[in-house]
């Protein structure tokens, strides 16, 4: 979701192994990689690196209108500009309303 005040770490891809059950990722409620790998698994598609992910979204955003760069601590990588939506927000009108300037 665009959101200008936001920083979210971009994370990696440690699953949590526990058998017979589906594919989990830790941090995918949280954090933007993990949470694009389980969408993936849950939707069949096949899943890209974190590097050409981090490349995509950035680009994605900025093509949108919106402002969205990577900045290094010491603690991860983040991408300022995004965050994760929340169960209840509508994806496409976040991103239309945002967009009108």
């Amino acid at each position: 979701m665009p959101d200008k005040d936001a920083e979210t770490q971009i994370g990696d891809g440690r699953k949590i192994n526990e058998p017979g059950s589906e594919v989990e990722f830790q941090n995918a409620k949280t954090q933007l990689y993990p949470s694009y790998l389980q969408w993936s698994i849950r939707n069949g598609k096949r899943d890209v690196s974190s590097t050409r992910f981090k490349n995509l979204v950035i680009d994605t955003v900025q093509t949108l209108g919106f402002e969205a760069a990577q900045r290094r601590a010491a603690s991860g990588r983040f991408i300022r500009g995004i965050r994760l939506r929340k169960d209840w927000e509508n994806p496409e009108l976040s991103w239309l309303k945002a967009g009108k300037k």
